[in-house]
């Protein structure tokens, strides 16, 4: 997953983002506690780039993540299944009219 994130993030610079911190803030991981941010105590090395930096989101459902950051791209990278509920499908379309997901 976080190799994935890495392509992205050279992506979103590459089309037109000024640092890899602005392509940062624009992506939004989340594991089977919800929301990761660098309030999260021990944090695997690979992770800590791109836990968020707003401890207040910390542990934010999918659902709540969504709702808040309104996203354009949804991206499961796990083997979780049953993730992308209608409801969180329809939050993404509520925040985005051509959501990529």
């Amino acid at each position: 997953g976080m190799g994935v994130l890495g392509v992205i993030e050279r992506a979103m610079i590459l089309a037109g983002l000024k640092s890899v911190d602005e392509a940062r803030q624009q992506i939004f991981v989340l594991d089977v506690n919800g929301l990761v941010t660098r309030a999260r105590p021990s944090l695997p090395d690979h992770v800590i780039p791109f836990a968020h930096p707003d401890a207040s989101l910390e542990g934010l459902s999918l659902l709540e993540t969504v709702e808040k950051v309104k996203p354009d791209v949804l991206i499961g990278l796990s083997a979780a299944g049953k993730i992308f509920t209608k409801e969180v499908l329809e939050a993404v379309g509520r925040g985005c009219e051509q959501p990529m997901i």
